[in-house]
């Protein structure tokens, strides 16, 4: 992992290598490249090939700079990362697990692989982005050119994610418009009549209303789309693409609004839940409960340890890009326990107000008659609609649960809602903003044209927000939510296990503990409050975690869930298994994201293999093959065997290689391995 650039201002990399580059002198060297590989480059062309070679590095140099700037504040970069590791899955997929897994002691386990796996993997990404100061593709080229096919699957990976992630928010924006009806849609006085036996209302406003659903249960196939989804998914988009139109800095300003509004919602959320019937029971379900024997059921380690690495990274890589918008003088280790102690607080503070809004749901239905009021009703009650996995909780119990808190069921419901839609848009900044990232930076080094103009971010932004809501369109169907899980199982899980092991073996083998320690500790050198301005010393039990724990954990937590799968269809809590379609749709997408790293692989090896045979087999002039006579006349030339020369040497201009070679000794580049001889012998020749 090399070192930071030097930093220059915005102005300054504009003015030195963004205005020095054009159309013209791209394609100039475009030809050129091809007449090199083909062989029949002349000797001033190299000259020439040199000079644009040059200047274009520079260009796409300054290009990066220029994008990234001087880096967002302390404060702003923070508030980027809370946002995108706060999510829907601290909402419902974490009180889910504690339900599942023994209360307590699942928030042990929780905390221990926390410590373990996630804190090192989090530091490591980054410290990548910040150093390197660019997106994750070309980070982990940077690091070894193997391992580029890894950045193209997290890529991929992403997109398919945020094609569904944004149709969450179109599942919000339903519940959070009907909020200001009275009485709520879900509620028993609105659907009384018309909901089956062992259905509740909210249940059956969900599948039948929301998902488009004949029936309840999963589904079949894709069936129609539900248009009032789709009218949900396009207004996401336009403010997602609106907060990220003008980079980051400005999303993170807007991330200061979606960050905070959502923590005061959750503590007036929480606050108001503490107060209602029965929710003791719910409290002391959630941490009143420590299962010593859970502790032995490898299943509990390997959820917890897949939740922790999900509600951090979401998807290994995107910290990546994020952090490299950082200051290059900033303490990351600090930023690192900041987001993990703001994402841990909030996980805790949400399952405390699930719980207690889903005993009351228990006590009101012991309570009503539906149920046999027996001994221990409330506890079981509970412990069932706790199991209720995923999206199932906020939008069946807690919706349930609201629906009954008489004249203020309309606000709290609101609250709740809204809370869910700004924390799926934080992770969604995050996730547009990143993959234009990725492209911008492909767009630069591909040296097609300036970061910031019209064709290049607007343009980018368009095409992926474009490319994002059509395929969310898939999503948006009556068998969208099947979809949705079947793709957040095969994509998410497996990716972002795969992926995470393999940062941890390009830790162990291209990156080494010393230069991670030691970049590090330069960021933060001279800054007076961390040891006295000698820098953060990273402590040595990260180095442990990275080269053994962290990528054992991961290998077996792999393993274990491909077994799994293999063995059992997947399926969603205690439902019956998805259909056929399903799950071959899933296990094709899982196959297509992981064949990338491969495939990439050894793309990159024969492409390497070529231009190191080609090398060997270009013809190369030199100084013992070159007689100059007196009057300047060339002695003929004997190629080596098997070599062919050009047929002729157009005329060349006496005063252009001078140009050139003055023009290429400013840029630095290096010397020409030709003699003045030889080279004026050249230019006096072909002159006559």
């Amino acid at each position: 992992m090399p070192a930071a650039p030097n930093r220059v201002r915005p102005d300054e990399v504009n003015r030195e290598g963004m205005n020095g580059w054009s159309r013209e002198k791209d394609n100039r060297m475009r030809e050129l490249a091809t007449k090199r590989e083909a062989g029949t480059l002349l000797d001033t062309e190299e000259l020439e090939y040199n000079l644009l070679h040059s200047e274009n590095e520079k260009f796409i140099e300054a290009g990066l700079q220029f994008q990234r700037g001087e880096g967002i504040k302390t404060n702003e970069s923070i508030i980027v990362l809370v946002g995108y590791a706060v999510g829907l899955g601290n909402m419902w997929r974490f009180p889910y697990l504690v339900g599942k897994f023994g209360g307590l002691s699942f928030i042990v386990a929780y905390a221990i692989c926390l410590i373990f796996v996630a804190h090192p993997v989090y530091l490591l990404e980054l410290a990548y982005g910040q150093t390197m100061r660019k997106s994750t593709v070309y980070v982990y080229r940077e690091i070894n050119p193997r391992w580029i096919g890894v950045g193209y699957t997290c890529v991929f990976a992403l997109f398919l994610v945020q094609t569904y992630y944004s149709v969450l928010l179109s599942y919000c924006s339903v519940y959070l418009v009907n909020s200001f009806v009275v009485p709520l849609p879900w509620s028993r006085e609105a659907l009384g009549p018309y909901v089956p036996v062992n259905v509740t209302p909210a249940q059956y406003y969900w599948e039948i209303s929301v998902l488009g659903k004949d029936h309840t249960g999963p589904a079949e196939s894709l069936g129609e789309v539900q248009w009032f989804l789709v009218s949900g998914l396009l207004v996401s988009y336009g403010i997602i693409g609106a907060s990220v139109y003008k980079g980051i800095a400005v999303s993170a300003k807007v991330t200061y609004f979606t960050v905070g509004l959502p923590v005061i919602l959750i503590c007036l959320l929480c606050i108001r839940s503490f107060f209602l019937e029965g929710a003791g029971t719910g409290l002391v379900f959630f941490i009143g409960r420590f299962d010593a024997v859970a502790f032995a059921n490898p299943v509990m380690w390997a959820e917890a340890c897949s939740q922790t690495l999900f509600t951090l990274l979401f998807l290994p890589g995107t910290s990546i890009t994020l952090a490299s918008y950082m200051r290059s003088k900033e303490d990351i280790y600090r930023i690192n326990l900041i987001v993990i102690a703001i994402n841990t607080a909030f996980s805790l503070v949400a399952g405390l107000t699930v719980f207690s809004i889903i005993g009351y749901v228990a006590t009101q239905r012991c309570n009503s008659g539906d149920y046999l009021d027996y001994p221990g009703c409330t506890s079981d009650l509970v412990e069932s609609l706790a199991k209720a996995n995923g999206p199932g909780l906020a939008f069946v119990a807690l919706a349930e649960g609201i629906s009954t808190f008489g004249a203020s069921s309309g606000f709290f419901s609101f609250v709740l809602f809204l809370m869910c839609y700004c924390l799926g848009l934080d992770t969604a900044f995050a996730g547009v903003e990143t993959l234009v990232t990725y492209f911008e930076d492909y767009y630069l080094s591909d040296g097609k044209g300036k970061p910031g103009s019209s064709l290049g971010r607007r343009g980018l932004l368009a095409v992926v927000v474009t490319a994002l809501f059509m395929t969310g369109l898939l999503f948006c169907t009556s068998g969208g939510f099947s979809l949705l899980d079947i793709v957040d199982h095969y994509v998410t899980t497996y990716t972002m296990l795969i992926v995470c092991s393999l940062e941890c073996y390009m830790f162990a083998w291209d990156v080494t503990w010393e230069v991670l320690a030691t970049n590090v500790q330069l960021a933060t050198t001279g800054l007076l409050h961390i040891n006295n301005g000698r820098g953060r010393e990273l402590p040595r039990f990260i180095r442990h975690c990275l080269v053994w724990v962290a990528p054992c954990v991961c290998t077996l937590l792999l393993g274990t869930l491909f077994i799994m799968d293999c063995l059992e269809p997947y399926s969603q809590s205690d439902q019956d298994a998805y259909d056929t379609g399903f799950q071959v749709a899933g296990w094709s997408l899982m196959v297509a994201t992981i064949l990338i790293i491969p495939v990439t692989y050894f793309l990159q090896k024969h492409r390497q293999e070529t231009a190191e045979a080609e090398n060997e087999m270009a013809p190369r002039l030199l100084m013992d093959d070159v007689v100059v006579s007196s009057d300047c006349e060339r002695s003929p030339y004997t190629p080596p065997p098997e070599v062919r020369t050009p047929a002729s040497d157009p005329p060349i201009p006496t005063g252009k290689t001078a140009e050139l070679r003055k023009q290429l000794e400013a840029l630095g580049a290096e010397e020409l391995q030709i003699s003045e001889a030889a080279l004026e012998s050249t230019i006096g020749s072909q002159s006559e």
